[in-house]
């Protein structure tokens, strides 16, 4: 590698730096960078463009992600029981509150929480790696979503023609 000349002291050095002037020497002397466009992209003109491969998460993230996920779709399994329990004590007391809240709030929640948080991220984590506990947790997900979806048709199915308010008959 050839010594840099500053031209305001005279002297070599080996960077393209004086420390004496205190001044970059000859920055067209420099190998040029890529340039970039204003889409991203590296210019043609600028040589071969290095492309960076797409950080994934380490193997450990995606492991801990992975028992949250499997940990949330075993506590859904209690919920959609209880939301069972619930949805035929509403059917026996004829509650018309509690239909309302049910079909309205409680099924809908659940439902959602057995998609958004637990389907989609255990089928994505499945299809990365493979692991049974993956496949595991969207299994468990797809069946509380189901119960769910059963468990309102089951209570508008029973509750369909019959009064919801004043004495059983």
């Amino acid at each position: 590698m050839e010594p840099f000349k500053c031209p305001g002291c005279g002297k070599l050095w080996p960077e393209n730096y004086c420390p004496e002037c205190a001044r970059t020497i000859d920055r067209a002397a420099l190998p040029s960078l890529p340039q970039r466009t204003p889409g991203g992209s590296v210019s043609a003109a600028a040589g071969p463009a290095e492309t960076t491969p797409r950080r994934r998460p380490p193997f450990k993230v995606r492991a801990v992600i992975s028992w949250l996920v499997y940990i949330l779709a075993l506590c859904l399994v209690p919920v959609v029981l209880y939301l069972a329990y619930l949805c035929f004590y509403i059917v026996d007391t004829r509650d018309a509150m509690g239909y309302g809240l049910f079909i309205m709030v409680f099924a809908p929640a659940a439902f959602a929480i057995s998609v958004v948080p637990v389907m989609i991220p255990s089928l994505v984590l499945y299809r990365r790696s493979r692991a049974r506990r993956d496949i595991r947790s969207f299994w468990i997900s797809v069946a509380s979503s189901v119960a769910v979806v059963a468990e309102v048709v089951i209570m508008i199915a029973l509750l369909n023609g019959k009064r919801l308010y004043g004495p059983a008959g």
